[in-house]
This record gives C-alpha cells, sequence and structure tokens, in this order.
C-alpha cells in the first residue's frame, strides 16, 4: 500500500513559546518517516532543529533575526519520504 499521508505536526505548549522564546513542535509519520523541514518567520529561513528520537522540531528565538516589538508570521512545512508534505503556520507577537 502506498504512502499518502502527510506527517502530523503537532505545536507543544504553544501558550508560552513567546514567553520562553521556544517553539517546540512534534513531527510524526507513521510510514515512510520525516524526510525534510523547512521552517520561516516572517518569509525568512530559521533554524528548526530535529531530535529524532523524540520527534520533536524546535526554533530557539534569535533576536538577530527576530525583531522584538512586532507582529510575525511562522510557517512550517514537514515532508514525509515520499514526498507528502503538510504546512503549519503560527502569527504571534514578539
Amino acid at each position: 500500500m502506498a504512502d499518502t499521508v502527510a506527517p502530523k505536526i503537532t505545536p507543544v505548549n504553544l501558550e508560552n513559546a513567546v514567553k520562553n522564546r521556544l517553539f517546540r513542535i512534534r513531527v510524526a509519520d507513521e510510514a515512510s518517516g520525516i524526510s525534510s523541514w523547512r521552517g520561516t518567520i516572517d518569509g525568512q529561513w530559521v533554524l528548526f532543529t530535529y531530535d529524532i528520537h523524540t520527534g520533536y522540531l524546535q526554533y530557539v528565538f534569535d533576536n538577530k533575526r527576530l525583531p522584538r516589538g512586532q507582529s510575525h508570521h511562522l510557517s512550517l512545512t514537514v515532508a514525509d519520504a515520499c514526498g507528502n508534505a503538510r504546512t503549519w503556520q503560527h502569527s504571534f507577537d514578539y
């Protein structure tokens, strides 16, 4: 049977992300596994690290790239090994 289902994206503790200066997002794919991910804030690439053992992607706020006192838009696209992709988006004030 072919893998036609995109990975699941589940934000963790989203209500405290700005206070903690950290986005943690659980990603999972039941069939072929996570193959790639790409995160942007305000259209600019940002580094998300992936822990293969826990299935968490993490972004630590970078004050050089993320000006304070503004509204921002986060977009995260995650793909599995068969090319199925899902995008999660979130707007936040920092």
